[in-house]
């Protein structure tokens, strides 16, 4: 169950069924968010939201803005009901009557096992809950919220991992010694143990930031999110090399932990093009809500350029 994804899809889905821009379904138009085009509420959207939050409905969100009428590689998508995605200046919210939880399909073979899968944009199956600055706002903060709850995830995945480690190599004997007494083992273990209490210190203070809504909340959450990518990575990769030939066989879960480190990572894109942007946010502000070297609206997963609308910031800076 792709708790995160549904989780951040759920909040941005019930956030905009209270109304907050513009909706369009199927060619109207209102000048309310979760409203038809009578003024009332709009009851498709508001029962598919009810039915989300309820479980009954499986929700994700596509990390990457859709090109023409496709959503690349959207977490979850394969498995997904409903598929909240930001097209042009217009949030979509997609209906996936083919695929579910109990009809999954399309899914990209990938190194995590991922229910990762392309997503076509058809519009008959579409609500429009908002557009102009308030979808991208909207968008730009479940963006947010996904990297601080991933981040999480991933210290805590990169915990476990330690833990496995330090039980194998508790158990383990070459030559009659347990591996666990050399000294290069215990110390990339306590290098990884301090590296990962960071991770959760980051995530702490990033979660922190976006309750209270402080300016620099989208920076911390992506501080946090590419530093426990990174820490979970390292830890798993040092760990699975300590099982030795063990590594290589299922039978050890050391390397479902490995691969999931590594793929729950790449599902938002470049780490090296994210750690760039997030120095110019920072360097070029000081406080990391500015918009940047590059200007414009950026999508913090690839730095895909979003639509300039008037009175937004960057992708990238708070909400």
């Amino acid at each position: 169950m792709p708790l995160i994804e549904a989780a951040v899809a759920n909040d941005l889905i019930a956030s905009l069924s209270d109304g907050g821009s513009s909706l369009s379904v199927g060619g109207s138009s209102s000048s309310d968010a979760g409203s038809s085009s009578s003024g009332e509420p709009d009851a498709r959207l508001q029962s598919l939201t009810a039915r989300a939050v309820a479980g009954e409905l499986l929700a994700t969100l596509a990390l990457r803005p859709a090109t023409g009428d496709l959503a690349r590689l959207v977490p979850a998508d394969a498995v997904a009901d409903l598929v909240a995605v930001l097209r042009g200046d217009e949030l979509l919210l997609l209906r996936q009557p083919d695929r579910g939880p109990a009809t999954p399909g399309g899914a990209v073979h990938n190194l995590g096992a991922l229910p990762l899968a392309d997503c076509p944009i058809g519009t008959e199956d579409a609500l429009v809950p908002a557009r102009g600055p308030a979808a991208v706002r909207a968008y730009r903060r479940a963006l947010s919220r996904w990297e601080l709850l991933t981040g999480a995830a991933l210290f805590g995945l990169g915990s476990k991992a330690l833990d496995i480690g330090v039980d194998y190599v508790l158990q383990r004997k070459v030559f009659g010694v347990l591996i666990g007494t050399f000294q290069t083992i215990q110390h990339r273990l306590a290098d990884n143990a301090i590296a990962l209490d960071g991770a959760r210190l980051l995530a702490y203070e990033a979660a922190w930031a976006q309750d209270e809504n402080l300016p620099t909340a989208d920076t911390s959450a992506t501080m946090a999110f590419l530093f426990a990518a990174e820490t979970a990575f390292k830890t798993t990769s040092e760990v699975l090399h300590f099982h030795g030939g063990h590594r290589y066989t299922l039978e050890y879960d050391i390397q479902l932990y490995f691969r999931r480190a590594k793929a729950w990572s790449l599902v938002a894109g470049d780490s090296r093009a994210a750690y760039a942007r997030l120095a110019h946010r920072v360097t070029d502000t000081g406080t990391g809500t500015g918009t940047g070297r590059e200007g414009g609206l950026k999508e913090p997963a690839t730095g895909q350029a979003l639509p300039r609308t008037s009175g937004a910031r960057s992708i990238s800076s708070s909400a």
